[in-house]
């Protein structure tokens, strides 16, 4: 079974996708902050046993280093989406989009993660 580790994973897309791929038997890891307080979709999935949850940021190296480790495939929907909010948080959005993507991509290049997926 695949194993597959969700960057933003509790977002609008990132549940959907979770969900199908879940539904097509492969192990999933959702790594999100929860910024946009949707607790909720980490519920409807809690109960799957190839489903796993972990609370953490995009900017945090060390645990998100180790949960790179542990995967085959990365897919990255992490960030801050669309030109209201990124103008509205502009710090925020240099920290997310900018910081935190350069340092998922950095983590996997390390890890020599061969199939990464940047939507």
């Amino acid at each position: 079974m695949e194993n597959i580790l969700l960057i933003g994973g509790e977002g609008y897309i990132g549940n959907v996708v979770a969900q199908n791929l879940l539904n097509n038997g492969m192990f999933v890891t959702s790594y999100d902050n929860l910024i946009y307080k949707n607790h909720q979709c980490v519920l409807t999935k809690c109960h799957i046993d190839n489903y796993s949850f972990i609370n953490g940021d995009i900017l945090d190296s060390n645990k998100l280093e180790s949960e790179i480790a542990k995967t085959d495939t990365v897919v990255l929907l992490a960030g801050l989406v669309g030109d209201p909010i990124t103008k509205k948080y502009p710090d925020e959005s240099h920290l997310i989009n900018d910081k935190g993507v350069k340092n998922v991509i950095d983590l996997c290049a390390e890890k020599n993660i061969q199939k990464f997926i940047f939507v």
